[in-house]
């Protein structure tokens, strides 16, 4: 068979011809099918309204989430696709990652407060298992993917529309919101950026446009917050990039990435820049022109100090609590407590680092669950770029060049993470549903294709 063609369907398939017909819909009754495409788009709104955050500017906030939430778990019930998730060895890392967490709670230091922890992380693992149900084909992933990335550039737009600049760095203060934190509003939106660029490469010249336009405001944006772990992260994920691809491609990344980040530093505030190049102790900066420069220049070697003592208390409190930890969620008590024994005032302060934050509130037995979690959903989209490299058609350099930003963009989310407590919520799981939905749906429609062996084609 031509290695163009759909594997299941016998027929050739692109990203803008109709959809071949699914193995599991094949024999499905016209009403099933109806029923399984409408909730696909309401998957999609679902998805866009969780990864855009909007809910958030709303009055009606949650609840209508978890209305729409719930009726997508009962088609998925009634069309026997609620265990999707399983379907891959990075589903059940996930279920037995909840499970660990649900382990060590009667364990923590406030059992009510690790329990509701635990139930608002259930929550986050809904778009996941959503995701992972209802998304019947390969185009489904791929649209889902795109409608990812248009949503954080909607969030990057609601950045800029009714965000604010405290202490010349912008974040989202809204009341109950998310992305108050201007580092965490960074990571966000920068996780949409490749989803964004990979929706770009493959659209016509009029449908390059907007995301090209939501790149650059997500871009602009970033460089607002001053965050320097998103700055940092930001450049191990172009570094992954430029290693997998094409010498061809290089050159292009090199040139356009050259311009664009001109532009912006030259547009930048520099109050912005300032921070973002203070890595120093106070005694190493230059001085400033003003006593504003010198206050935020103070506050940037200040927050890089409070970092790595976080840091350390994490480090001791795993070790003196190496198999429960204290609690999911408890680190800040646990640290509050370590520092009132010791006769001075306690920080009040996630670690800053998911990886740490993992091993001090759910022990190092966590952490292995945790890191396995995070190496097999890499590894998945690994696995399905090879299997997409096997193929010659434009569907297959389609899959294989979305497997590729989706680990950018997941590579981005793990070198955040060294600077970030964000086990529990962020993008990470919005990034492993689309990973997990992309793989199986390539698993049950290129069946018969053979997987090579080997390095993975560079794009």
């Amino acid at each position: 068979m031509p290695p163009n063609r759909g594997i299941m369907s016998g027929r050739a398939w692109s990203p803008g011809a109709a959809e071949p017909p699914h193995p599991s819909r094949a024999g499905s009754p016209p009403a099933t099918s109806s029923l399984l495409r409408a909730a696909f788009y309401l998957t999609a709104l679902y998805v866009f309204l969780f990864a855009s955050r909007l809910p958030e500017l709303m009055a009606w906030r949650l609840r209508p989430m978890l209305v729409l939430a719930a009726v997508l778990l009962v088609v998925a019930l009634l069309s026997g696709r609620l265990l999707g998730v399983l379907e891959t060895r990075s589903g059940w890392l996930v279920v037995i990652f909840v499970g660990w967490l649900a382990f060590v709670t009667p364990f923590s230091r406030w059992r009510g407060g690790s329990a509701q922890v635990v139930i608002g992380f259930l929550k986050t693992l809904l778009v996941l298992v959503i995701m992972t149900a209802l998304v019947q084909s390969v185009r489904d992933s791929l649209r889902l993917t795109y409608t990812v990335g248009f949503a954080m550039g909607a969030a990057a737009l609601m950045g800029r529309l009714v965000g604010t600049e405290a202490g010349g760095r912008l974040e989202v203060d809204v009341a109950r919101g998310t992305l108050g934190d201007p580092n965490f509003f960074c990571l966000y939106i920068l996780t949409g950026l490749p989803l964004l660029w990979l929706k770009a490469k493959h659209a016509s010249w009029i449908g390059k446009i907007l995301p090209l336009s939501l790149g650059l405001l997500i871009l602009w944006s970033a460089l607002r917050t001053a965050s320097r772990s998103g700055l940092v992260a930001f450049v191990a994920g172009m570094l992954f990039l430029f290693w997998h691809i094409a010498p061809r491609q290089k050159m292009k990344l090199l040139v356009v990435g050259a311009v664009v980040g001109a532009v912006l530093l030259i547009a930048a505030p520099q109050a912005a820049l300032r921070r973002l190049t203070t890595w120093f102790e106070l005694d190493e900066i230059p001085s400033a022109q003003t006593e504003e420069e010198q206050t935020s220049a103070r506050v940037a070697v200040e927050s890089a100090q409070s970092r790595r003592y976080l840091f350390w208390q994490s480090v001791l409190i795993t070790l003196k609590n190496p198999l429960v930890g204290v609690g999911p969620g408890m680190f800040m008590e646990a640290e509050a407590e370590k520092s009132g024994l010791e006769g001075h005032r306690g920080a009040w302060h996630g670690t800053h680092n998911m990886y740490t934050q993992v091993s001090s509130e759910t022990g190092i037995p966590g952490l292995v669950l945790f890191l396995w979690l995070l190496g097999s959903v890499y590894h998945c989209l690994t696995r399905t770029r090879k299997l997409a490299a096997a193929g010659g058609g434009p569907q297959h350099q389609l899959v294989r060049d979305a497997a590729l930003y989706l680990q950018v963009a997941l590579v981005i989310v793990l070198v955040d993470g060294l600077f970030l407590n964000i086990t529990l919520g962020g993008p990470l799981y919005i990034l492993a549903g689309l990973a997990l939905g992309l793989e199986a749906a390539v698993r049950r429609e290129w069946a018969g294709l053979p997987v090579p062996a080997g390095k993975v084609v560079r794009e």
